[in-house]
Formats: C-alpha cells, structure tokens, sequence
C-alpha cells in the first residue's frame, strides 16, 4: 500500500507494526517503509463480494496505484489477474465469480507530464532505432534471424478456400502485400502445401490490419510446453531499470 493511499483511507499512523526488512524498487533503490497493517478488505463488484484479512505492506513512494496485492494474497484469494483486460476475478464463497475492473482511464496517466517529456525526447532522440513500417526493415538475413516451425509430421496440409473480400478491401489486401513484398519479408510461391487466407480486423483509429488465418497450420504445430515468460519473470528481468515500456 502507497502512503498517499494510506492517507486518503484516514488511518491512525499508531496502526502501523515496524517493518525491519530491505525494499528496493526496479532502479535498485532503496524505498522507505512505513510499516504493515492487516486490513479486513472486500472485494465486490455489485453483485457478489467477499472480505479478507489483508497484510498491507505501506510504503512511501511515488505511484499511480493505490495497492499492489503481492502473490501471497493472490494465491489465497485463488485470484486471477489479466493486465490485458484490466481486470481481475476470484471467487466467494458460495463459488460465485467477482469481477474487478481498474480505470482505464486512470491506468493510462502512469506517467507524470515531465516523464512523458523525456521519454519523447529520448524516441526522438533515436528515431532510427524504431521499425514504423515494413519498409524500414527490408530483406532480414535469415542467418540473423530465422523461424522454424515444429510441426506433426502425420498432419495433411491444409489448403483453405479462397475468401472473396469487396473492392475496398481487394486495394487494401493489395497495398499491404505489396508492402511486405517490397521490404523482401515475403515471396511469391507457385504450388503451396499450406494454404491460408488473409483477414482485415479494423483498427480502433479506422485503419484496417491485414493478419492470415493460421488456425490450421497452429493446429499442426504441438503444444509447447514452455511458452512466453509470465508476468513474473518479465518484472524480475526489468529489475535495475529506471523504466519499462511494454
């Protein structure tokens, strides 16, 4: 819990038990400790809740959030948080599920106006280090970098049927493959094994996006077994730094 949190809820200073531990930030700097205090906090989204005995760890640091709730309270919760879809959801008692939302709104002013300079500054200051199109990054050298599929070897390809897409989106399918074309990231082929369609999805700023349907081809690929680092290994790997940009 941040102090300034602490604050707004109005609490006696005289709560707080003494804390003897270290806490360091991300930039591996010291960070003050208040205190802890257990808390009966509810989680309710309107329609179902549920009250816990919460140990709050208060801090006094500069932050955006009210509260982090650490792994300890997650697990005992059985809560499963989404940074995607800024929410989380556990259940009560009865079993039922509670959804809490964050402010969108709110989660979006992470940064000060004078962090917001310098991190303009810092883009702007290195602009040729940032990829804006498939033209600013022609012809990769596979010996650079090069994807390999795993894939069952007992599975057919699968050849999908041609999608037929109106005049708009004919030019726009046109124009982005010619693009790709141009940056030497993809090649004309005669007789594919693998066949699949292109998809537009339009874009919240109604521009479209062109993807390819590759629901087939992920069907013939196995599981894997380790995916992508969760949310955990990602924070542990940005230990040391000022800032992270997602």
């Amino acid at each position: 819990m941040f102090w300034s949190t602490f604050n707004k809820l109005q609490l006696s200073p005289d709560l707080l038990r003494p804390y003897t531990g270290c806490l360091y930030g991300f930039a591996d700097n010291p960070v003050e400790v208040r205190g802890y205090l257990e808390l009966r906090t509810t989680f309710t989204d309107g329609a179902a809740s549920r009250t816990e005995n919460i140990r709050y760890l208060v801090v006094n640091a500069n932050s955006a959030y009210n509260i982090l709730l650490g792994r300890p309270a997650l697990n005992r919760l059985r809560a499963v948080s989404s940074t995607r879809h800024m929410k989380m959801k556990l259940p009560d008692l009865s079993g039922k599920v509670i959804v809490i939302k964050s402010d969108q709104e709110e989660a979006r002013r992470l940064l000060s106006q004078g962090e917001q300079e310098e991190v303009a500054a810092v883009i702007s200051r290195h602009l040729d280090a940032f990829v804006w199109t498939a033209a600013d990054m022609p012809g990769i050298d596979p010996d650079f970098l090069c994807h390999h599929l795993t894939m069952d070897a007992k599975v057919r390809p699968v050849r999908q049927r041609r999608r037929k897409f109106n005049s708009e989106r004919c030019l726009i399918v046109k124009e982005e493959t010619q693009k790709l074309l141009s940056a030497g990231h993809i090649r004309e082929i005669q007789y594919p094994e693998w066949l699949a369609n292109v998809v537009l999805v339009k874009k919240a700023n109604g521009k479209w996006r062109m993807c390819v349907d590759l629901t087939n081809l992920n069907k013939a690929c196995p599981k894997d077994s380790y995916p992508l680092p969760n949310i955990d290994a990602l924070v542990d790997s940005a230990s040391g730094c000022k800032m992270l940009s997602f």
